[in-house]
């Protein structure tokens, strides 16, 4: 990490468990992967792979392709504006995935559909407008959500419809103003919901949520 890489044969790597490609000038997958090599095999021996602050502006379908064991996947601050709905095909042990400070506009519903072990989730600081009903609903151990920092329009009500394990949600206070009754009973399972931007210490909604507490942060 701390580079300048632009270009580098990813076939040399094949039996790393950690690689951090941190804080260089990468701008696609192609500088990463030697086209011969990259189907080769699985990549049984990555489990953690940073890509934070490069310049990557979309993932391609077959660009995280036979990454089976990877655990933690970091591609945020970069400049992201497109995620193909199957990239993510591969990643069924993926736990950590962080997408913040990106481009992203919208999130394709069939994105998180195999990534039945994540655990936390950021998608923040990115400029979403809108999420569809059931965005997260394969998403059953999903433990921390984080939302805030984008510019929904509304959240609808079974957004997070399938979310069995949540404890942890982060949104804007503007947003959370936009729930409807419904979308906020989806959530009943959350201990504390965490909203950024208000002078609110804590909200309780008894009605809605026994036993659940939303904390409003400053």
């Amino acid at each position: 990490n701390n580079n300048n890489v632009k270009d580098i044969c990813f076939a040399d790597f094949k039996t790393s468990k950690f690689i951090n490609f941190n804080n260089n000038k990468l701008k696609a997958f192609e500088n990463l992967r030697c086209l011969n090599f990259w189907f080769l095999e699985p990549f049984f021996f990555i489990k953690y792979f940073y890509l934070s602050n490069n310049s990557l502006s979309e993932i391609k379908v077959n660009d995280f392709s036979k990454f089976i064991y990877l655990i933690e996947l970091d591609l945020s601050i970069n400049n992201l504006s497109k995620i193909d709905s199957n990239a993510f095909n591969d990643l069924k042990s993926l736990k950590y995935l962080n997408l913040s400070f990106n481009k992203l506009r919208f999130l394709e519903k069939n994105l998180t559909k195999p990534l039945i072990d994540l655990i936390t989730f950021d998608l923040s600081h990115n400029r979403i407008k809108y999420l569809e009903d059931e965005s997260f609903s394969t998403l059953s151990y999903l433990f921390s959500l984080y939302l805030n920092n984008n510019i929904f329009n509304q959240i609808n009500n079974i957004t997070f419809a399938g979310l069995r394990s949540i404890k942890d949600i982060t949104i804007s206070k503007e947003i959370f103003l936009s729930l409807t009754e419904e979308s906020i009973y989806n959530l009943k399972n959350s201990l504390k919901s965490k909203l950024s931007r208000s002078v609110l210490e804590y909200v309780f909604f008894e009605s809605l949520l026994p036993k659940t507490s939303v904390r409003l942060n400053s």
